[in-house]
């Protein structure tokens, strides 16, 4: 499906809730991919190689694992049926696919980058040094504060969730793209932020203790 085609489909959904009301999980990471990518009139994986990946040192990190690279992977592993964990090709609700396709043009700025824990180490160290690893600077301080600000009132931080469930747990928030930690004594895991979702697992990254 082209973006254009895609943004169409997602504009035509009704809204689950007005404007403001509260917080879903939902497509807006997504949508600022393909923004990014109409913006830079560049693939969104170009450009984060070029803004991103890059300057860090990134060198595993790609939506396209190359050949030569793909006996690295990691497998997923969930329960089966009779609840014996098994490797899993495909994840709950036919969301992914066994292989990407070869010629599969479309990326998300939601999901499915590869990369490995050096170089997502590399990434996560942003948060610790206002923006900056090494000398090397992605972000100015001011957006990395902007990012990391709790932008929810407390009516949309006690009504959020996702599949039924509570998205934030007592002293949490949530920022721009990252969730925060308003409370460090009420949240879990003690630390100061998190990306929302990274794959069924979360990242806590603590400025304060400079620690990841």
């Amino acid at each position: 499906m082209a973006p254009d085609d895609w943004i169409t489909r997602l504009a035509a959904l009704p809204l689950l809730d007005q404007p403001g009301a509260t917080l879903h999980y939902g497509h807006s990471t997504d949508l600022l991919g393909l923004l990014i990518a109409r913006i830079e009139d560049a693939p969104l994986g170009d450009v984060l190689k070029r803004r991103i990946f890059d300057p860090l040192g990134m060198a595993d990190t790609s939506f396209i694992v190359p050949r030569e690279k793909r006996s690295r992977r990691v497998k997923n592993y969930g329960f089966d049926g009779s609840g014996r964990l098994s490797a899993r090709l495909t994840c709950p609700g036919g969301s992914t696919v066994p292989e990407r396709p070869d010629d599969m043009d479309y990326v998300s700025g939601g999901q499915g980058l590869w990369s490995t824990l050096d170089d997502y180490l590399a990434f996560a160290r942003i948060f610790l040094g206002a923006g900056a690893v090494d000398g090397v600077r992605i972000l100015q301080p001011e957006t990395l504060a902007l990012m990391t600000a709790n932008r929810l009132t407390e009516q949309q931080r006690a009504t959020a969730e996702v599949g039924g469930m509570p998205l934030f747990r007592g002293g949490h928030g949530f920022g721009m793209g990252v969730a925060v930690v308003l409370d460090p004594k009420k949240a879990e895991p003690r630390a100061r932020l998190s990306p929302a979702h990274v794959h069924a697992r979360r990242r806590a990254d603590d400025p304060i203790r400079g620690s990841v």
